[in-house]
């Protein structure tokens, strides 16, 4: 839908009361929710929106000021509405709206615009202010805070602005979706505002976002027998996570109902100590040194909880050095740790049981005495050795030695509670009382055991509980505003029906056969190297290599029952142990017999064992990429790459050898080369014509990549019958199209364009067409499917042209008997596709521009939420194949996945083994990736350009890259040109898939 049309500052659309075409979509329920209730919506009420300006006080001919901090202007605003008695029924949306001062330059300076939204029968309120159209207001609490070149800080005053003369009204029964939008921030702000209702099961919470918290209610005497649910999370008897019912209301205006949902949620306390938290949840094993394990569940556990210090200021004149690291734990710069939500703007908020008294104290916490720090929230987590010095008083310190003081747990991971403010958890506590409670922002691995407690609770015997809190839910709406009471919600009983959480129906995976290798015929050549560990010294890595050698040919052996792949048993045994990879990136010589051995014989298979003792992730990583580039630009070698780890499952006892290998080692090395692994299900009947599969993905360097640094463009191709190997072609290209100066503001800005479009698709085409006739002869042209992944938005130019260099690079073959070209269908594949959850409405969905059919596939595992993939096949005259044919063809080859018996995959396999090769090609030029260019020369890391020709740049270095990873230099390249091949691995490996 468009946007609402204005008319004399009015919202309308001719009094239309039709809104089944209303674009919104109803959030799915969550993992743990256990019912919801609907409430029938009445007539809606007129919603009045008025402009607010967040700037300095101009003195003399000081310019007006805007400010961009969305926290400074959000407690200007608060402060705003609190004077004048508006907080209660007057919600804000922030950067509703902004002002460029150059139209032509969408970069130009902006300043933000945020909305008051209230109903319309409430805008008395807003007249009474002022007789004038514009009302100005200094605040008296709030500041803005600049700092001078010598360090010092210096309080702004600022003023808010209401710009009455542009406010404009939403009209009540309006198909727009902006009119909904709008009347959800404002129920969300009735919700957290009103008076909190009463409730015979306990005390009450509520959150920023609108919630509901309390503690789940006993099961009702009348309801039949039923399982009390326990009030803790984990098995523990000291548990500190409590289980919480959370109630949310949301709007589904396409049905005209209020949905009212209860799920189960873990909370905590105020005023518990986050070292004691950790502690009860995973276990003293936390605490272990190295023990890391547990990190990531206690992410999930601890991001975004709002804490606050046990510790106050230990100085209140902090060096200007240590000012500026952000890292000074002294000085407590609140704009350096993101403020908790308090009481009625936050996650805590008090108890109607205890009110009377909270509001007697004006809610002072721990941030409001003297010397304490600001409440924070948490934003991340990491282990104590991960987290480097500070600068305090123009010395590095540790945050252990900062303190002073002994830590009980001194391994124990650190929060950080602001931008390079790093905190023990033993420093730490929960916002907040013991008698108040917050929700853990994320659950995680909690969901088993919630949905453990959901079960023993029994929802179908404790329907009239359920009800009963939803329905308390709804009266507080009633009572916060009589517009909610006599218009949008009037009374009236809900409809009660507990969450369906019958799996989504996907089209059924095939039979998942094993095969069994073939005894005859050629097998791998392999040799194996095994990386010891830094600086540890024994004359055991021998004996494992050896171990896992004999393993591996012991599997291949005649009368070995099922055998995975064949090995080449009459190979000779070749097998190093080096110390690190050094022997691999010199040339071959006598000093390591071992290493030279893999160059003199005719191996087609490398496995390597990297021993990760004392080595960090990066270190890992990147013995990883120079085996796998020894091995395809030295050798010619497929490459298969493990920790030791990954061998120690199973060892023998007495030698601490493995006894058995991970079949899936087995399984990948036997798909690389060309192999199978389970049964292949025939194609699809209408597929009465030879086919080919090409999937294509553009993968450009992450954020630490060096300057310039080159994207790598990626094309597979199916070659055989079944279409299940996809040997591929590589090119590296500039990542920037185009790099433009943007003018007309006080400091100029730099405008980068990203290169969407694969430049050399023509040649990677023909090399792929080439491929598939060396397979399946030159007889019958097939038609081509080809799946591009987009990974940002396509224009069509760039679709046509890519379409233009697939015909082309078909136009160059000549087929027998005269044969026409092949023809080809195009097909774009984007992520983050939401599948449709029980709640949204079919009709609802809509599909992108220029696409002749569309549709949606999920993993198994993703089930009613979570991302998606979504599939645009193009209209190409000529096309061979319907639409509902590409969905079948994409399920037949996704639901023969070679790799994994149980796995159900959303992607499409040719775009998955795409985006593998593009991770094969960065760990060619590492360096570049991770922008270490230490060990290179001075030639390769210098940039001819400045940064506003930063896009010659990127075609310089792409061709320098080029010379690198093709091994042909400047002066080579001015005798004998550039080489004809393209593809930066040897030819030996054209016809394999080792990038997997």
């Amino acid at each position: 839908m468009g946007n609402p049309r204005f008319v004399n500052g009015v919202h309308g659309v001719n009094g239309n009361t039709n809104i089944e075409g209303v674009h919104w979509t109803v959030q799915p329920p969550s993992k743990t929710a256990i019912c919801h209730v609907d409430y029938k919506l009445g007539a809606s009420a007129n919603l009045c929106v008025i402009p607010i300006k967040i700037t300095n006080k101009p003195t003399g001919n000081e310019p007006v000021t805007y400010f961009k901090s969305r926290r400074l202007r959000h407690n200007a605003i608060a402060e705003y509405l609190t004077i004048h008695e508006l907080d209660h029924c007057v919600s804000v949306r922030l950067w509703a709206h902004k002002i460029v001062t150059d139209n032509n330059n969408a970069d130009e300076d902006i300043s933000p615009i945020d909305h008051l939204i209230l109903f319309e029968a409430d805008r008395a309120r807003i007249r009474a202010l002022t007789k004038d159209k514009t009302t100005d207001y200094v605040l008296k609490k709030t500041f803005a805070t600049s700092k001078t070149s010598d360090g010092k800080s210096n309080a702004l005053p600022l003023a808010c602005s209401l710009d009455l003369g542009k406010q404009s009204i939403l009209i009540s029964n309006t198909n727009s979706t902006e009119y909904w939008k709008t009347l959800e921030i404002l129920m969300r702000k009735l919700i957290v505002s009103g008076t909190l209702p009463k409730s015979k099961s306990g005390a009450i919470f509520r959150t920023k976002a609108g919630e509901l918290l309390q503690d789940a209610p006993k099961p009702s005497k009348t309801s039949g027998p039923c399982t009390a649910m326990k009030s803790r999370i984990t098995g523990k008897e000291n548990s500190r996570v409590n289980v919480l019912f959370r109630t949310t209301a949301k709007l589904d205006p396409p049905q005209r109902k209020l949905r009212v949902e209860i799920d189960l949620v873990p909370g905590v306390k105020g005023d518990i100590n986050l070292s004691e938290l950790m502690l009860s949840v995973f276990g003293r094993s936390i605490v272990d040194l190295g023990n890391h394990n547990h990190l990531k569940e206690a992410k999930s556990l601890f991001i975004g909880l709002n804490v606050s210090r046990t510790y106050e200021r230990l100085s209140n004149n902090p060096t200007t050095k240590a000012a500026l690291t952000g890292s000074a734990h002294s000085i407590g710069n609140s704009a350096l740790s993101p403020p908790s939500q308090k009481v009625i703007t936050t996650v805590i908020v008090v108890s109607q049981t205890n009110q009377k008294e909270t509001n007697s104290k004006k809610n002072k916490s721990s941030s409001d005495l003297p010397g304490a720090f600001p409440d924070s929230t948490v934003v991340d987590l990491k282990p104590a050795g991960e987290v480097s010095g500070f600068m305090n008083n123009d010395k590095k310190c540790s945050v252990a030695k900062y303190f002073r003081i002994i830590l009980e747990h001194p391994h124990m991971p650190l929060a950080n509670i602001g931008r390079d403010t790093w905190v023990p958890l033993e420093l730490l506590k929960t916002v907040g009382a013991t008698n108040q409670v917050q929700a853990i922002p994320c659950i995680g691995h909690m969901n088993a055991s919630l949905q453990g407690r959901l079960k023993s609770y029994g929802p179908e015997t404790n329907k009239t509980n359920l009800l009963d809190t939803a329905n308390m839910l709804v009266c507080y709406l009633r009572e916060t505003n009589e517009e909610m009471r006599k218009k949008i919600l009037p009374e009236g009983n809900g409809k009660f029906e507990l969450v369906n959480r019958t799996p989504i129906k996907e089209a059924p995976r095939p039979d998942r056969t094993k095969v069994s290798a073939s005894a005859t015929g050629s097998g791998l050549r392999f040799g194996l190297i095994y990386i010891q560990p830094k600086n540890l010294r024994s004359t055991s890595f021998q004996g494992f290599a050896d171990a896992v050698d004999d393993l591996i040919r012991a599997q291949g052996a005649p009368g070995s029952g099922t055998r995975i792949t064949t090995i080449d048993q009459n190979f000779a045994k070749l097998v190093a142990v080096i110390a690190d990879v050094k022997p691999l990136l010199l040339p071959p010589s006598e000093d390591h017999p071992d290493v030279k051995a893999f160059y003199e014989n005719s191996l087609d298979t490398i496995i390597a064992i990297i021993d990760e003792r004392g080595r960090s992730k990066e270190e890992i990583r990147y013995l990883r990429a120079e085996m796998q580039k020894f091995g395809n630009k030295k050798v010619g070698a497929v490459v298969q790459c493990m920790n030791k780890r990954d061998l120690e499952t199973d060892l023998d006892k007495t030698t601490g050898f493995p006894t058995h290998l991970p079949i899936g080692i087995l399984q990948r090395l036997n798909v690389m080369h060309g192999n199978t692994n389970f049964a292949v299900k025939k194609l699809p009947e209408w597929a009465d014509r030879k086919l080919m599969v090409v999937g294509a993905h553009i993968s450009n360097p992450g954020s630490g990549a060096a300057a310039s640094c080159p994207s790598v463009a990626t094309v597979v191709g199916s070659v055989d019958a079944t279409l299940m190997h996809y040997p591929g072609s590589a090119r590296l290209q500039p990542t920037l199209r185009s790099t433009t100066w943007r003018h007309g503001r006080k400091n100029d800005k730099l405008k980068y364009e990203v290169e969407s479009q694969i430049l050399d698709l023509e040649s990677m085409m023909k090399e792929r067409i080439q491929a598939w006739i060396d397979q399946q002869g030159q007889t019958e042209a097939p038609h081509i499917i080809f799946y591009r992944h987009s990974n940002r938005d396509f224009d069509l130019a760039i679709r046509q042209a890519e379409m233009t260099a697939i015909q082309n690079a078909c136009n160059e073959f000549d087929w027998g008997n005269g044969g026409s070209a092949p023809t080809f269908g195009y097909m774009l594949i984007n992520k983050n596709a939401h599948y449709p959850s029980p709640y949204r409405n079919p009709a609802a969905d809509t599909f992108a521009a220029h696409a002749a059919h569309t549709f949606n596939i999920t993993d198994g595992s993703a089930k009613r939420t979570g991302h998606k993939y979504q599939y645009y096949v193009q209209s190409i005259p000529g096309d061979a194949l319907k639409g509902t044919h590409y969905d079948t063809l994409t399920r037949y080859l996704n639901g023969n996945y070679q790799l994994d018996k149980n796995a159900d995959v959303a992607i499409a396999l040719p775009v998955h083994y795409a985006q593998k090769l593009a991770r094969r090609m960065y760990d060619y030029f590492r360096f570049a990736a991770t922008n270490s260019y230490d060990g290179l020369s001075s030639v390769q890391r210098r940039l001819e350009y400045a940064d506003e020709r930063a896009a010659e740049n990127d075609g310089q270095m792409t061709a320098m890259m080029n010379e690198y990873l093709l091994n042909y230099g400047t002066v080579v390249a001015s005798c004998v040109g550039a080489p004809e091949r393209r593809n930066p691995w040897l030819g030996q490996l054209d016809g394999k898939m080792f990038y997997l």
